[in-house]
């Protein structure tokens, strides 16, 4: 299944709602595709929902994807909050840490409004 981002540019922040299937292939690409709608969004707070799309099952998957965004050009300028879904926010505090600890400034959520709030801070 194909992906497909919507983006919504809010007061403070810019939306960016992620469906379809998050793949080993595709995984990147998507990554990708929602740096550079941040970047050319012109905003510096990004809401990124990722609840219509999986978290990655192993550590390593994770590991991985967390590495490639922390090597991203002036990733470290945006403040990113993710969504996910409820029962997925003990597995992405993995993904956060590793992301954090090279320098991406980005939190996960389950609540949209505390989301929006950290966004708000």
């Amino acid at each position: 299944m194909e992906y497909h981002l919507d983006v919504t540019k809010h007061e403070n922040y810019l939306r960016i709602e992620f469906r379809g299937d998050l793949t080993a292939e595709n995984q990147k690409q998507v990554i990708e595709d929602i740096y550079l709608a941040l970047f050319n969004g012109g905003e510096k707070n990004a809401l990124v929902d990722r609840r219509a799309g999986p978290l990655q099952e192993t550590p390593l998957a994770n590991y991985n994807e967390a590495d490639f965004i922390s090597d991203l050009p002036y990733i470290y300028r945006f403040r990113i909050a993710v969504l996910v879904r409820a029962e997925e926010i003990g597995h992405a505090s993995f993904l956060e840490a590793v992301a954090v600890n090279r320098g991406v400034n980005w939190k996960f959520f389950d609540s949209e409004e505390d989301a929006i709030d950290w966004l708000s801070m």
